[in-house]
């Protein structure tokens, strides 16, 4: 019994186990008889068309060699579509080859409205075949359907229905509206677009584009179902694939894609712009005139701006000669003088291939999103990526975090094979996020393409100080208004474009203001960036390049302004603008009635004093040098009184937190280390930069920096503009011109090495007598009185008749004095008989007597 009981429970066990297996196999998935991607189908669907289209041309080429099943689908074709069956073949093959170049994520989403115009359009042209085959020859509609004319019987039966309610005039001008209409519904353009693309080829030049023009911005060709500027799609649209610059095109495959021109160089500038013919100098180019004499305008004081504020839409007339009220200045012509920039070649397909690899790396690592715009500019291309979604464990999406997407920076670059990326995340005022990839082919800038752009005309109707920088991600130009600023902080290291930048301010400062409406104060510590410069009428003196000076330059500064502010207040003026307006005024009201003029009454020009390294000051005399620069830079703005102000060094104890508050407007160039990223723009990004011009601009409009391309002037630009001004300055190349000295009318007291200007008698400071006052400036920086005595002199001496030795450490230590200072007192003391000459071998001097101390 026990054995059946066991042989039976095995029977049962062996039934179950092959159940199980069996029902095991059932659950098992088959797998489909045909695995094909969507891909493989888009590729086979189209190749069916393509030999569709080939044997339906072939039909219509040879109408006797057709078939039974071709004979019969031509002949269906002609009777139904007329002319347009000719067409078929090539709409099919287009089809098939679209489908083929396209992956099916990337197939266009049409929306009902241009699916209705595209109906529409097909329609309309059958239209307007027939109406074209009525006119050329057969005015029986009927009869043209009848012969597989024209728009064949579809055509025929509509335009029917038009001749019978219209008219067969009103039948021909309906087609046609009706043909325009379609068009515009089909593509997504408008009348504003044609009439702007109309007035763009009637205006265009032989030349090359400007950097702010339309035309620069089209790089690439829109494709057909889209309009020129990125839009909000419509109800029933699918977002764009990509935008390339303000252009919406489609998505595809590798393919033939045309090389596309990215015009970075301007438009030759308009007529009142350019110089006329003139002859003078071969190497010089013809200038431009503007006469400073006695017949300028009448300005309302009411009528001025208020300094960085909107001004009137008419250029300011120019100001008053304080130089030389009878001085007819020369402004340079652009033309001839500055170069223009290169023009860098697009491949749209390297754009989309990079695209593709930005896409696919974010989802390799589970962060999904999609480029849907690409900007390009002069040295990076900015890629604007849309966050995905993300599913969750409880089924729903949530929005990719851009945290994520910027922590990928690396990935990106390696994926890229790119040097080094930066990403803006988010991109300000846009839904996308940013990521910054250097271009294989960099385009040159030029100061010429900026000064031309038509961004840099409109900000002439605001100030007189207009700034070139470059060029931004887009291709767009980068201007500023240093009246608005009001002052400048640029940093960056060596090689990095910050002297080339410099450079180009002052050269686009140079190109537009006379010396009576715009001096400088240049400081140059390296005496090799803006020595240059020296001869120009513009320098109230020649560029200071010992740094001992520049304490003396700043305290006279100082002073110009504080006078400015007293002359203001004794006629009621608040800023620069409204005391110029109002002296124009008083001078033309005296003219009239014959009357002195109020010695006041004087333009003033503005001043704008160029620091090039601000280290070596913050390391001769940290305290003064930042409280000097802090007072100008918060009450100078008013007076006309500009900084700008460069350093090599961002570091904390150069740029202080009391400096940086007072410079709102900073630029940073590729710097060593993210600290000294966020010294100069306070956040990192600077360190990823790549050098040569790349810049990241901080206003004080924008919350953020933004990064663009600094436009580039050349040495030899640079030469040609001085040439031009030391021309009219009435120096030469070789000998620079160094203002004359001339003696103040009010003495100048100079005590505890602090300068004070003359007593505001009659106005302020005179630049004849700024420019007298020269000396007085070194003298300050020296520690002297403006004479050949130092007031530590005595000082000196008894320090060497108590010690009994002399040498210039000795001075240096006891006095508290640098070398220069303690040279010239030995020196001094030397020619007194007080200390003998050096000897060889020995630190001090023989200390021999002399001098009141000695003789006391």
């Amino acid at each position: 019994m026990r054995f059946e009981a066991k042989k039976a429970a095995a029977k049962r066990g062996t039934k179950n186990a092959k159940s199980s297996k069996r029902s095991g196999r059932k659950a098992a998935p088959s797998e489909p008889l045909f695995s094909l991607t969507a891909d493989q189908w888009l590729d086979i669907v189209g190749a069916v068309l393509i030999a569709v289209a080939i044997i339906t041309l072939l039909s219509a080429l040879s109408p006797g060699g057709q078939g039974a099943i071709m004979g019969a689908w031509f002949n269906f074709l002609r009777t139904a579509f007329g002319w347009m069956a000719f067409a078929a073949p090539v709409v099919l093959a287009a089809f098939g080859y679209y489908l083929i170049q396209h992956h099916f994520d990337n197939l266009p989403r049409i929306g009902l409205g241009r699916v209705f115009g595209l109906l529409a359009l097909f329609f309309s042209l059958l239209m307007g075949l027939h109406v074209l085959g009525m006119l050329g020859g057969q005015p029986d509609g009927a009869r043209l359907a009848a012969e597989s004319g024209g728009g064949g019987s579809t055509g025929w039966a509509l335009l029917r229905l038009f001749i019978a309610a219209l008219g067969q005039v009103g039948a021909i001008f309906a087609t046609l509206a009706l043909i325009a209409l379609s068009l515009l519904m089909a593509t997504g353009l408008t009348f504003a677009h044609l009439v702007d693309a109309a007035r763009r080829i009637a205006q265009r030049q032989p030349g090359r584009a400007s950097v702010g023009s339309p035309a620069s911005r089209e790089t690439i060709t829109p494709s057909w179902d889209t309009p020129r500027r990125p839009a909000k799609p419509a109800a029933g649209d699918a977002a764009p694939d990509l935008v390339i610059n303000g252009l919406k095109t489609r998505r595809g495959k590798e393919g033939r894609e045309p090389k596309v021109k990215v015009p970075l160089a301007p438009e030759p500038a308009p007529p009142r712009a350019r110089a006329s013919a003139q002859g003078g100098d071969a190497d010089l180019p013809p200038a431009r005139v503007i006469g400073t004499g006695r017949a300028a305008p009448k300005i309302p004081v009411g009528a001025t701006p208020a300094v960085g504020a909107a001004a009137p839409s008419t250029t300011p007339p120019p100001l008053s000669s304080r130089y030389d009220s009878a001085r007819v200045w020369e402004l340079p012509a652009i033309t001839g003088l500055l170069e223009q920039g290169k023009d860098a070649t697009l491949q749209e397909s390297d754009i989309r291939k990079k695209a593709a690899v930005i896409e696919d790396t974010l989802r390799s690592f589970g962060v999904p999103g999609r480029v849907t715009e690409v900007n390009r500019g002069p040295t990076i291309t900015q890629f604007g990526v849309e966050p995905g979604f993300t599913e969750l464990k409880n089924g729903k999406q949530q929005k990719v975090k851009v945290s994520r997407i910027a922590g990928l920076a690396d990935d990106l670059a390696l994926a890229l094979s790119a040097p080094r990326i930066r990403i803006e995340a988010p991109v300000p005022g846009r839904a996308i996020v940013g990521i910054e990839v250097p271009n294989g082919e960099t385009s040159l800038v030029s100061l010429r393409d900026i000064l031309e752009s038509e961004d840099f005309e409109t900000l002439a109707r605001k100030t007189r100080l207009r700034l070139a920088l470059g060029a931004d991600v887009s291709g767009h130009p980068v201007v500023a208004d240093l009246t608005a600023m009001p002052h400048l902080l640029i940093a960056g290291t060596t090689g990095s474009g910050k002297s080339v930048c410099v450079n180009g301010i002052i050269a686009a400062l140079l190109m537009y203001n006379a010396p009576d409406t715009l001096r400088f104060l240049m400081v140059d510590p390296k005496r090799v960036e803006l020595t240059g410069y020296n001869g120009i009428p513009h320098l109230i003196s020649p560029v200071v390049v010992d740094v001992e000076k520049v304490i003396g330059v700043l305290k006279w500064v100082t002073s110009e302004m504080d006078n400015r502010y007293r002359t203001f207040a004794r006629h009621g003026c608040r800023n620069v603008l409204d005391f110029n307006a109002k002296a124009e005024e008083g001078r033309l009201a005296a003219a009239a009635a014959g009357t002195p003029v109020d010695p006041d009454f004087k333009q003033l020009p503005y001043i704008v004093v160029v620091i090039d390294e601000l280290a070596d000051l913050m390391m001769l005399a940290p305290d003064e040098t930042e409280k000097m620069i802090c007072r100008l830079a918060q009450m100078a703005r008013a007076t006309g009184i500009h900084l700008i102000i460069a350093t090599q060094r961002p570091s904390v104890d150069v740029v202080t937190g009391l400096i940086k508050a007072n410079f709102p407007a900073r630029i940073a160039f590729t710097v060593a280390t993210a600290v000294d990223s966020r010294v100069i723009i306070d956040q990192p990004g600077a360190d990823k930069l790549l050098g040569r011009g790349d810049m990241l601009v901080m206003t004080p409009e924008s919350a953020l920096p933004m990064r663009a391309q600094g436009c580039f002037v050349g040495d030899k630009e640079i030469n040609k503009i001085v040439r031009h001004w030391r021309a009219q300055g009435g120096g030469g190349e070789e000998d620079p011109v160094t203002p004359t000295l001339e003696a103040p009318e009010a003495p100048v007291a100079v005590a505890a090495g602090v300068f004070s200007p003359p007593p505001p008698v009659g106005g302020p400071l005179s630049w004849d007598e700024a420019r007298a006052l020269s000396t007085a400036i070194t003298d300050v920086g020296k520690g002297g009185n403006g004479s050949n005595a130092d007031r530590l002199f005595e000082d000196a001496v008894e320090t060497v008749r108590l010690q009994g030795k002399a040498s210039i450490s000795l001075l240096q230590r006891r006095l508290r004095i640098g070398y220069t200072r303690a040279a010239r007192l030995i020196e001094e003391m030397e020619e007194k008989g007080i200390v003998g000459p050096s000897v060889p071998g020995s630190q001090f001097r023989e200390v021999l007597g002399g001098g009141p101390k000695f003789n006391a």
